[in-house]
């Protein structure tokens, strides 16, 4: 895997209606067929980080990865949960549907 594209900034609107932008991190394969989305920068907030992770994952689907990925490619997504007290930062792994 190789990282094509670093920090790609997105827009994206919550379930309440407030617009927000996240970083995108891309890595894939050698014949595109893989790829590993890596989604920064969302809110801290427990309760919130779910519902602004499926936001985001939402727009990244049917805005963002046409133009990011080759059609058929396997995707994994990855939202990074920012650390917090005594914490370290985690990985929440979305499915993404077709």
């Amino acid at each position: 895997m190789t990282l094509t594209c670093s920090a790609h900034e997105i827009e994206f609107r919550d379930p309440l209606g407030q617009d927000h932008i996240l970083q995108v991190d891309v890595w894939r394969d050698v014949g595109g067929l893989r790829a590993v989305l890596v989604l920064r920068n969302l809110r801290h907030s427990e309760l919130d980080f779910l519902d602004h992770a499926h936001a985001a994952l939402h727009a990244l689907h049917h805005d963002w990865l046409p133009y990011l990925l080759r059609p058929g490619a396997s995707v994994m997504v990855l939202a990074l949960r920012p650390a917090q007290s005594n914490r370290k930062t985690r990985a929440l792994v979305l499915p993404l549907s077709a």
